[in-house]
């Protein structure tokens, strides 16, 4: 067994692919087959997925920065293979194809039950994602959720940048779209 960053390389003698149940925190990247004179070089790569998690209090725009992420990757050509789920209006639960990456987009990230049922419904597509971007709470159980269920895995968390402006909601309102754009362009900048 060989372990370079964040991939664990199984070579066949001393594993089958067959023995190893891949479950959402890991992903098969590279199989290579057997060579030339029959041996068997199957080796299985299990590469760790990229956690991104936007934080911030409640109501502070992680949806609207996280839908503007989906929105861009689309627009970059990402297309759908699960999902999109709506939880309501605003927030989103979807597993994008981008080149060869896939990603798993939650953007409930207000209460950890919404959490687990997100990752659980993106999941039911029995799709492996490289890519996870969730939104959570700052602190406390929605924190705790995420560090819980990706326990182990290199976790990036981005506080969610906040923007208020006394007595002038036009002006603040146009400064909160700013950094939401920034936000979701160096969330893309990451995958």
């Amino acid at each position: 067994m060989k372990i370079k960053k964040n991939e664990l390389y199984l070579d066949s003698d001393e594993a089958k692919v067959e023995d190893h149940v891949l479950s959402f925190d890991s992903s098969v990247s590279t199989i290579i087959e057997p060579n030339k004179d029959g041996k068997n070089t199957h080796t299985l790569v299990i590469k760790k997925p990229l956690i991104i998690v936007l934080s911030g209090r409640g109501n502070t725009g992680k949806t609207t920065t996280l839908r503007k992420v989906v929105d861009k990757l689309m627009d970059f050509g990402a297309v759908p293979i699960c999902g999109p789920y709506y939880k309501n209006k605003d927030d989103v639960f979807i597993g994008l194809k981008f080149g060869k990456t896939t990603i798993a987009i939650a953007t409930e990230g207000d209460m950890s039950t919404e959490i687990n049922k997100g990752i659980e419904l993106l999941h039911s597509c029995t799709i492996i994602y490289y890519v996870y971007i969730l939104a959570s709470r700052s602190k406390g159980e929605t924190r705790n959720c995420i560090s819980s269920k990706f326990h182990g895995q290199t976790i990036i968390r981005l506080d969610r940048q906040a923007v208020t402006v006394d007595n002038d909601s036009v002006l603040e309102s146009k400064l909160r779209n700013q950094v939401n754009e920034q936000q979701s362009d160096f969330i893309i900048s990451l995958i």
